[in-house]
């Protein structure tokens, strides 16, 4: 059984909603490991990796009630249907750049791996 089925997406979004509060964080230190590791390669991904998982962790529906700044500037409200949809398009993007910096440090493990084994086979011929 492979490892991406519907079992396993559907356990991985509800643990990702469990624990949103935590997902920017993972996916930020995740990605400075990524970048130490690729020597900086994966910066454009990581970073937006992180910031789309930084406005998922955030994306809790807002109180439906009206708020004046200190400022005395208008705020908008958002209607419960509104924040339902922005919460989608969030996790929604947040899943996209989790995907690509999955697909980033897949693509640099097979890489490392190539590299590994291209070693071992220099080793073998050399002796």
């Amino acid at each position: 059984m492979g490892l991406l089925n519907t079992r396993n997406l559907r356990k991985a979004k509800d643990l990702l909603e469990k624990n949103r509060h935590k997902v920017g964080d993972v996916v930020e230190k995740a990605g400075g490991t990524l970048d130490r590791v690729s020597n900086g390669k994966t910066t454009s991904v990581t970073a937006k990796a992180s910031d789309a998982a930084k406005k998922y962790s955030e994306g809790a529906a807002p109180p439906n009630r009206t708020e004046t700044p200190i400022d005395g500037s208008a705020v908008r409200v958002m209607s419960a249907e509104d924040a339902k949809m922005h919460q989608a398009r969030a996790t929604e993007g947040a899943a996209k750049a989790v995907k690509g910096a999955a697909d980033a440090l897949t693509n640099l493990l097979n890489v490392a791996t190539a590299k590994v084994e291209e070693q071992k086979q220099a080793r073998k011929t050399e002796g």
